[in-house]
């Protein structure tokens, strides 16, 4: 089987995008190193946001502000209606304890290209046609900080290809330092 094949110019923006991630998340691991009691960082996986999508996350909390961002790339990893994104997002948590609702708003690049007209799946995400733009959704959910990790769950309403829809998410995540 025979991949079908990427455009130059996408496939340089994708690297790109990697590479400010992983510049980002090399850097902030850097300076977590300071003081655990005042930074943490954790490196997770997220199912969701506008489709059946597989999130890869860092997420940086301060601990003494209640609020954190985080810089998400993702990939559906479908063969024939693929999406793959990159971007970063804000929260605030109001907490009790080890358990917080989350608030927040995340900015991604989505890249969504069809790669055979003929062959139809049902790739479980929003739009189902070729697409690329920015997609800003706000974060409404469930956080739970454990000893070693994280959970977090809920609903994620965004606005791509000129309509609001209505999504969720569910993540996991271990704490790097």
């Amino acid at each position: 089987m025979a991949f079908p094949s990427i455009s130059h110019n996408t496939l340089l923006m994708f690297k790109k995008i990697l590479l400010h991630f992983l510049f980002g998340f090399l850097t902030l691991s850097g300076f977590a190193q300071e003081s655990a009691q005042t930074k943490k960082n954790s490196l997770g996986l997220e199912l969701g946001k506008n489709g059946i999508v597989f999130n890869l996350v860092f997420d940086h909390h301060f601990l003494q502000k209640n609020f954190g961002y985080r810089m998400i790339v993702g990939s559906n990893f479908d063969a024939y209606l693929n999406q793959k994104s990159a971007g970063a997002g804000l929260y605030y948590l109001l907490r009790r304890k080890k358990q917080a609702l989350e608030l927040g708003f995340d900015l991604n690049y989505v890249n969504i290209t069809e790669r055979s007209d003929d062959v139809r799946s049902f790739g479980f995400i929003y739009p189902d046609y070729e697409y690329n733009s920015l997609y800003p959704s706000l974060n409404l959910g469930y956080r739970y900080s454990g000893k070693k990790g994280l959970f977090r769950m809920g609903a994620a309403p965004g606005y791509i290809a000129n309509k609001w829809i209505l999504g969720a998410y569910l993540g996991f995540g271990i704490y790097l330092n």
